[in-house]
């Protein structure tokens, strides 16, 4: 009880501080003195906790309050976002628990982060490149948090925790898709459509605009960008429909099912076309998977897939001329622009291959190559304090943003670290049964959606998706400790 007043009275300090809108800030006060009451009511503090801080995670925005402390580095300073609220007080719980030697008798599993150190030592080194070492050590916590959330769903989730958070991702996905509905058919962004209007400011009225991204109207959620959000969706809608399909509950079936079908939805909303495509190889993999696993009958399988795509035609035929000049109108002007991206960032590269240029430090130097960005520079007080958010100075895709900052260490160690994740995926699978193993391919296949989304942008190392990636890698490494196959089949025998 003394643990859940010291989070609400920390909530509810940290809410009347926020530079939004009263109504934000009342709805923040809210939760703040709802979820303990709560927490002690249904006797679940460490589940609601869990599922608290996975659904905090898309709330994409960042709280510069430490700059009386560090100074004012831009956007390249020490931030916090609002799961960290629920993540420290797992941590807090984590903590009381051993003190009184009474820690949550879950089965671990083995050691995950031989699979990570590379990483971790490459982004170390890449600080001895640094031009602002500072900015580097403020870039490490990320990924020092990184590693706390592996390490505290290895030695703390049990099966509720485990089953907590992979609903609390269908909710957060129902969500943000419900959002990206309101979005499209209002042409207001956010939650209530109070977003603030970008004006007088060269270049943020494109890119961070409330209503438009280039010219059209995409969904964001509270994401901030359309392919933020796309890629969120693409790591969860493969989720629900593996569970849709193999759970054993009628209900359970139904309602991820439909958790699903509003993922879809939500993503034709943000009008993003390569994870468009991504979706259906995900939808195409899953129902393979599942006939080669024996858990969904051929025929049935192919039914259901003649019947989708049939009911997707018909959807697309009145707003035909919409898609294709969504698909074909900018296709172009994207293209030019990704491979100037690339461009700029292998001419990076080159500028420190072994270790890169250093965590954190990729804003000095985009500028000696695209000075047309100069505005983004200018005008980062606007973001950082008025928008609260956090825009990445990162050039190309995702994997060329690892090797301008860490170098030709930093690509071998996060290669390293899709090995590791792939064993923890294919371990998931092989290990499980039932709805665990159809929850486990989807989580699986998203990753590997999220993972080939950053051929075309750096969305993975957003907070929402960088520590959402962490949880589903967590999820996988325990599942078949905690759902063991042999101990399933036995159940269902």
């Amino acid at each position: 009880m003394l643990l859940v007043a010291a989070v609400c009275a920390f909530v509810v300090a940290l809410s009347v501080r926020l530079a939004e809108s009263g109504v934000k800030t009342t709805g923040i006060v809210l939760v703040a003195l709802t979820f303990p009451a709560a927490a002690v009511y249904y006797g679940r503090l460490r589940e609601l906790l869990v599922a608290g801080w996975v659904i905090a995670l898309t709330y994409n925005r960042q709280y510069f309050s430490f700059e009386a402390i560090t100074g004012n580095n831009g956007t390249q300073g020490p931030y916090w976002i609002a799961a960290d609220i629920f993540f420290i007080a797992l941590l807090l719980l984590w903590a009381a628990d051993a003190v009184r030697g009474s820690q949550l008798a879950a089965a671990r599993s083995r050691r995950l982060w031989p699979w990570f150190a590379p990483l971790a030592v490459a982004c170390v080194l890449s600080i001895t490149a640094s031009q602002r070492p500072e900015w580097s050590a403020y870039e490490l916590i990320r990924f020092v948090k990184f590693g706390l959330v592996l390490a505290y769903i290895r030695h703390n989730f049990g099966r509720r925790e485990w089953i907590a958070a992979v609903a609390a991702l269908g909710l957060a996905m129902s969500f943000q898709s419900l959002v990206g509905v309101k979005e499209i058919v209002t042409g207001h962004s956010g939650v209530l459509g109070l977003g603030q209007q970008i004006t007088g400011l060269d270049g943020y009225e494109d890119v961070f605009s409330e209503q438009s991204f280039y010219g059209w109207v995409r969904a964001t959620g509270t994401m901030n960008h359309p392919p933020n959000l796309a890629c969120y969706l693409i790591l969860v809608i493969p989720v629900f429909l593996a569970l849709g399909l193999t759970a054993r509950s009628r209900r359970l079936r139904v309602v991820s099912l439909g958790v699903f079908l509003l993922g879809c939805v939500g993503l034709a909303c943000t009008l993003s076309r390569w994870p468009w495509a991504l979706a259906g190889g995900e939808i195409l993999l899953v129902l393979a998977t599942l006939v080669a696993l024996r858990q969904l009958p051929l025929l049935r399988a192919a039914g259901m897939l003649l019947t989708g795509v049939l009911a997707l035609l018909l959807a697309l035929v009145p707003i035909r001329q919409k898609v294709m000049d969504r698909l074909t109108r900018d296709l172009t002007e994207s293209v030019d622009q990704r491979a100037e991206g690339n461009r700029v960032a292998l001419s990076m590269i080159a500028e420190s291959p072994i270790v890169g240029i250093g965590l954190n430090n990729s804003k000095l130097h985009i500028l000696r190559y695209m000075p047309d960005l100069a505005w983004a520079v200018e005008n980062e007080d606007f973001l950082t304090h008025e928008m609260k958010s956090r825009s990445l100075a990162a050039m190309g895709n995702g994997f060329f943003f690892v090797a301008v900052e860490t170098g030709v260490l930093g690509s071998i160690g996060f290669v390293i670290c899709l090995i590791g994740s792939s064993v923890c995926a294919l371990r998931a699978i092989g290990g499980t049964r039932g709805a665990v193993r159809g929850a486990s391919l989807g989580i699986s296949l998203g990753l590997l959606a999220m993972l080939l989304q950053q051929l075309v942008d750096f969305s993975l190392w957003v907070d929402p998706l960088l520590y959402s990636a962490a949880l589903c890698i967590g999820l996988l490494h325990v599942a078949p400790v905690l759902f063991p196959a042999e101990e399933q089949e036995k159940v269902k025998a």
